[in-house]
């Protein structure tokens, strides 16, 4: 069974630009790129003081260097007087790692004498937040819809600095558009199955097509005048 969504798209909005956030940073990863992994990471970290979920994330980044991707806070604001359409603000998080162990400023921030020789080494988190910051900042993440914006970069900041690995974050912004339009009146059942409706300006009319006999469809008999 596919589900429907008043955007148009075969998933919801969050899935589309988590997914075409991986797509965007995929040519970063070997053997192009320097990259070992870019991932999806189910959870979210927004401190360096969130521990338990920083410990989480280190292993779920255990190949480095790293960036995963994950999608946070969402914001709305209704449009319209009708109060059926809204934009809405998603927080983009990407997450940086690296395990280099030549040194804490050498090689996990900046390009060793490795990474200055070979483009596919460790460069250091300086030259992959750079990178991530050039190839997402005002990019589309998907073609598919545009009730998806660009990306906006908003903030930079570390999360952990560890013998075993260094992280850091950065913060990206994302406008979206949802549409609820004329589909005012739903039960769970009918999201999960089809949706329709018939509009007549006068009941009596002798063209106006037969009811439905259940009461639970969207098309019952029922008929309001104005």
């Amino acid at each position: 069974m596919s589900h429907i969504f008043d955007t148009g798209l075969g998933q919801p909005q969050r899935t589309v630009l988590r997914r075409g956030a991986l797509e965007v940073l995929a040519p970063l990863k070997r053997p192009n790129g320097y990259l070992a992994d870019v991932l999806a990471f189910g959870g979210v970290v927004r401190s360096y003081t969130d521990e338990p979920d920083i410990e989480l994330l280190m292993k779920a980044m255990g190949r480095t260097p790293s960036i995963a991707v994950q999608l946070a806070t969402r914001d709305f604001e209704t449009l319209a007087i009708g109060g059926k359409q809204a934009k809405s603000d998603i927080q983009l998080f990407l997450y940086f790692a690296s395990q280099h162990s030549r040194d804490l400023m050498e090689g996990r921030h900046e390009a060793d004498v490795v990474a200055l020789a070979n483009d596919h080494a460790d460069p250091g988190l300086d030259i992959m937040m750079e990178h991530a910051i050039e190839l997402m900042h005002g990019t589309y993440p998907t073609l598919l819809s545009t009730t998806i914006k660009q990306i906006r970069i908003r903030r930079e900041e570390e999360l952990a600095t560890l013998p075993a690995m260094t992280i850091w974050l950065q913060t990206y912004s994302v406008l979206l558009q949802s549409y609820t339009g004329s589909k005012e009146f739903r039960t769970a059942d009918q999201l999960l199955t089809s949706i329709g409706w018939r509009t007549t300006t006068d009941p009596n009319e002798a063209s106006r097509p037969a009811p439905a006999t259940a009461s639970t469809t969207i098309d019952a008999d029922t008929d309001i005048e104005f």
